[in-house]
């Protein structure tokens, strides 16, 4: 049973493989017809179109966990270079009002 959908399964990629093929020789044959700003793009599996331009969410999720592990790598030295300057404004500041 468990067989059967697999194999069910990789029927459906093996045809949606064979779309995509056949699109990109339509594509590589006849550019002029397929321009990337055609409106008509067609609805993917989940009803919306498929868009391949700007950034992701998965892009930017990438980028704000790659940032958060950076900040608590460094969580130390971020602190104690934060605390430096706010240091050295406050001793200025206050040199320049005495």
């Amino acid at each position: 049973m468990e067989m059967e959908k697999i194999m069910e399964q990789k029927e459906v990629w093996e045809e949606e493989e064979m779309n995509i093929q056949e699109t990109i020789v339509e594509h590589v044959e006849n550019p002029e017809e397929h321009s990337v700003q055609d409106e008509e793009r067609q609805a993917g599996p989940m009803g919306f179109r498929e868009d391949d331009r700007g950034i992701g969410v998965i892009e930017i999720v990438l980028i704000l966990v790659i940032l958060i592990a950076l900040v608590l790598v460094f969580k130390n030295e971020i602190t104690s270079i934060v605390t430096n300057a706010f240091a050295r404004i406050s001793g200025d500041a206050n040199s320049i009002i005495q």
